[in-house]
């Protein structure tokens, strides 16, 4: 199996939360990485994220939720969320 394969889960902590990432939490950690740009692809469709400092970028796949900070994110198209990382 490739490293990449565990870059967006080590980086930005994604993980699925129900079978076909229909719900997916995500706790970034980016640590001294100024920007993280990820494509996952999933069942449902590929979930796009990009972080730079304090703010997320999503585009999801219809029918799918991000759980980041406490917050629920979902929409066809991209969210743009200021979050404080924890």
């Amino acid at each position: 199996m490739e490293i990449a394969v565990f870059l967006p889960a080590g980086l930005l902590g994604l993980e699925p939360v129900t079978d076909g990432w229909e719900r997916f939490s995500l706790k970034p950690a980016p640590g001294v990485l100024a920007r993280i740009a990820v494509t996952v692809p999933t069942p449902r469709g590929e979930i796009e994220i990009v972080q730079a400092g304090d703010e997320l970028s999503l585009r999801l796949p219809p029918g799918v939720t991000a759980v980041c900070n406490g917050h629920e994110l979902q929409g066809e198209s991209i969210v743009v969320a200021a979050l404080s990382v924890e």
